[in-house]
């Protein structure tokens, strides 16, 4: 009985917060997933017929230009181009922006190298199961098809002019088609990584044609690839639109433009622009905040978006007015969000280390090339003085030459987006609170990232993985700078990413120098966050509603050495050099934990928890952090 009572509960709270036609069209789909398995004849019903590509020299480059920047960089950063396209020659790829996997010469398109099990390239997409404890993420099988590895070559080439690197696109691409027959195998099971895949092949491709470097064999196999891809984009589109409807909607929309203007179908493509402004003003917040909830995916869309918009003049479209200004929203959301010092942002929300286009010697958490690309592209100025991220712009640009627009970084209160800044010269404070429109991806409501001179001296643990315990984990409130009642999330979580019983942020505010805030979780507890800027210091005091003998925990994550200075004192270094010090009202541990820059790497951080039980139903905390001048 409270099995049944407890699925009645979770089918009402998911039917609440998710919709009806949220439900009508999963269903829907499960229902076509079902349908194939048991009678794999109907898979004609949902396949689209679809022309073969006529053309596929799409990416306009100024080869001259990209020339002249690229072999001015220092020579440490030319020396890490060649190095990472050395590596990927071998199979040896860059995977999720920070860790390196082999998948051998030749490259094994479907396997796991953690694990080193294979998916069956015999079954088709349908046939193979989202999650399998045996083969393990297949995110990681993906992620070498995804072909951002061929970026790797296209830079390498353009800094030696060593033809290796265009012969190892030319072999490497010839084997991916020999070896991925549609609709069979795991690289079919995605429309989203079918879009990155054609566009990344359609843009290393269009470079080595400007050098005069294509053979037909290759165009051949180019329009190959974009027929299969672009024939898996159209044949499940609905899923992407109707029932995930986030970042795979306009990565999807990406390629079926890219594969329209292949097979020459002008309908298609007016299509997909009229589906694209809908997405943009569906998705993007009246003050430029992304609906997913996550920095790193908000980006992946923003190059998504950059790529459409930069191919505008060949493909002879643009977005609507109103969509520009919500991406102009959204640029300068992302800037007023970025510490000063190094081009970073909080690591906040689901990661994945997505970077569809790494054209920039910048680090991976250095949005200052995609900020500056999409300010030019939708105002015609860039953010800032030239540099290393100006790469980007030149790829998709043509041209750094821009004026550089006036934004002052200051505090703000971005309401609808949930995020709430304050700032001065020593600090730079970011809080999460939400007022949940989509599904959440992290349990991080009051999250409170912290910078000061560059350092990110209280941050987000990361995202990790999407499967498997770990990743349950670093989406826990415990894994944020946040409160959490011990056996109690904010939200509760069904399978891998079914959250439900959403946190409501309520009385929200924020002036210059101070936010405040109240969640009201669904598992029977609130938690009302003040955050006070000094000049010198910041006092964040936590009241927290709960029954009556429940611990408490209050954490904040550090990637630098932490020592105690008594129960309630601890100092925080930067090697040898004093950072701040923070004091708080209760007793305090200092716990050794993991935290996650990028999808499976971790490194080794501390944790500050301040605990205590409930005394009274009401409770407060107070934590106050001084910086060291």
């Amino acid at each position: 009985m409270n099995i049944k009572m407890n699925i009645i509960g979770i089918g009402l709270s998911v039917a609440n917060e998710y919709g009806a036609r949220w439900i009508f069209n999963r269903g829907l789909y499960c229902l076509k997933l079902l349908g194939l398995r048991r009678f794999p004849v109907t898979e004609k019903i949902y396949e689209r017929k679809i022309k073969i590509p006529r053309r596929v020299d799409l990416f306009q480059f100024e080869k001259e230009k990209l020339e002249v920047f690229l072999n001015s960089l220092p020579d440490n950063e030319k020396e890490r181009i060649i190095k990472s396209a050395d590596l990927a020659c071998e199979g040896k790829i860059l995977c999720f922006s920070g860790i390196e996997l082999d998948y051998g010469i030749p490259i094994n398109w479907q396997i796991n190298p953690i694990t080193g099990r294979e998916c069956d390239v015999n079954r088709k997409w349908y046939e193979i199961p989202d999650f399998d404890e045996v083969t393990g993420d297949i995110k990681i099988i993906w992620e070498v098809s995804r072909f951002t590895h061929f970026i790797c070559f296209a830079r390498a080439y353009v800094v030696s002019k060593n033809i290796k690197y265009y012969e190892a696109f030319s072999i490497q691409l010839k084997n991916w088609i020999k070896h991925n027959p549609y609709p069979y195998g795991a690289n079919y099971k995605c429309g989203q990584e079918c879009s990155f895949r054609i566009a990344n092949v359609l843009f290393t491709y269009s470079l080595f044609k400007r050098f005069g470097l294509i053979t037909e064999d290759d165009t051949t196999n180019v329009k190959i690839l974009v027929y299969r891809c672009y024939k898996k984009i159209l044949s499940n589109f609905f899923y992407a639109r109707k029932c995930i409807k986030n970042d795979h909607t306009f990565s999807e929309l990406m390629g079926m433009i890219l594969g329209a203007w292949c097979v020459k179908d002008e309908g298609k493509i007016d299509y997909a622009y009229k589906i694209l402004n809908e997405e943009i003003n569906r998705q993007f917040s009246d003050d430029g905040g992304y609906l997913g909830y996550s920095f790193n995916y908000e980006r992946e869309i923003l190059q998504t978006l950059e790529c459409i918009l930069a191919l505008g003049r060949v493909l002879n479209r643009s977005i609507s007015e109103e969509s520009n200004q919500r991406l102009i929203k959204a640029v300068n959301l992302l800037y007023q969000c970025q510490d000063n010092a190094s081009g970073f942002l909080p690591n906040y929300g689901s990661n994945d280390g997505a970077l569809i286009f790494p054209l920039s010697s910048c680090k991976y958490r250095d949005y200052r090339p995609v900020i500056n690309a999409l300010s030019v592209l939708t105002t015609g100025k860039r953010m800032y003085g030239h540099g290393l991220y100006d790469e980007e712009l030149l790829w998709f640009v043509g041209t750094i030459d821009q004026e550089i627009s006036e934004n002052e970084k200051k505090s703000g209160h971005y309401d609808s987006a949930g995020i709430y800044l304050l700032k001065n010269d020593n600090f730079f404070a970011f809080l999460v609170a939400n007022k949940y429109k989509r599904r959440p991806g992290h349990m991080d409501q009051l999250h409170l990232d912290l910078w000061m001179d560059g350092r990110n001296v209280l941050c987000d643990s990361g995202t990790y993985s999407y499967i498997g315990e770990v990743g349950r984990q670093y989406a826990a409130s415990t894994a944020h700078n946040t409160v959490s009642i011990a056996g109690k999330n904010q939200m509760n979580i069904f399978g891998h990413f079914l959250i439900y019983d959403w946190a409501y942020a309520v009385d929200t505010g924020s002036d210059e120098n101070r936010f405040t805030g109240t969640i009201c979780s669904g598992n029977g507890y609130k938690h009302k966050r003040e955050v006070v800027l000094g000049p010198c210091d910041i006092t964040v005091v936590d009241e927290i509603h709960a029954e009556i003998g429940d611990k408490f925990r209050i954490s904040f994550h550090t990637p630098y050495k932490v020592e105690s200075e008594g129960k309630r004192n601890v100092m925080i270094y930067d090697r040898e050099r004093k950072v701040c010090g923070i004091q708080t009202s209760l007793a305090c541990e200092i716990k050794e934990c993991f935290i996650s820059e990028t999808y499976l790497s971790i490194k080794k951080a501390n944790r500050l928890d301040v605990c205590g039980i409930m005394t009274e139903k009401k409770q407060i905390v107070i934590t106050k952090i001084t910086k060291e001048v």
